[in-house]
């Protein structure tokens, strides 16, 4: 163990950036202790950089990568060669740059007509279809008039009387899909519920 593992003397606290070039292959030392190293500036493209500390087996020190380990010496080397930006020292680094390079295309468009729909007798104790699948469909308008009083499940053909969406009596529900839109109530009677579209 370092004597400064445990109190780091004031004037042994804090990081040096190492400015280097290194040629291909040859690696280059320099006498610093330190517990911590980061990498914070490589070539684009190389990630083939090691640091080497007292002489020991080299480790992975790509841009961006930072860790503690305790040394009196460190020693650097890329394959590749380049000009790198290293911290060395007593301290640590917190780096959260990032870069984003992205280009996003959206379309909002309205619907280029409506389809009125209508009223539907929903049976009793079994899933009745409100619409059918469609293509061209945007979005689906569902309504259970004011004038009922039972909730209605909206949902696919397996809808039932826990599953799907309950939709109370007032209530209207736009439902952005193509797919075919069922209802289920249990009332012990039929209830009407009002279907219409928008349509691309």
């Amino acid at each position: 163990m370092y004597e400064d593992e445990q109190e780091v003397a004031p004037r042994k606290r804090g990081m040096t950036p190492i400015r280097v070039t290194l040629a291909a292959g040859i690696a280059q030392r320099w006498p610093i202790e330190g517990d911590w190293v980061a990498c914070v500036t490589a070539p684009a493209g190389v990630t083939d950089l090691t640091a080497r500390f007292d002489n020991g087996e080299p480790v992975p020190l790509p841009g961006g990568l930072g860790f503690r380990r305790y040394y009196k010496d460190i020693a650097l080397e890329s394959a590749t060669g380049g000009s790198f930006v290293v911290l060395v020292g007593f301290g640590s680094v917190a780096d959260a740059r990032s870069t984003v390079n992205a280009t996003v295309n959206t379309t909002i468009a309205a619907g280029a007509s409506l389809f009125d729909g209508g009223d539907v007798a929903t049976v009793s104790g079994a899933a009745t279809q409100l619409l059918a699948l469609d293509a061209t469909r945007s979005y689906a308008i569902i309504s259970n008039p004011s004038t009922n009083t039972v909730t209605v499940r909206i949902g696919t053909a397996g809808v039932g009387a826990a599953t799907g969406t309950p939709l109370e009596p007032g209530m209207t529900l736009p439902m952005s899909t193509t797919a075919a839109i069922f209802a289920y109530q249990a009332s012990g009677g039929p209830v009407t519920i009002s279907a219409a579209a928008v349509r691309v």
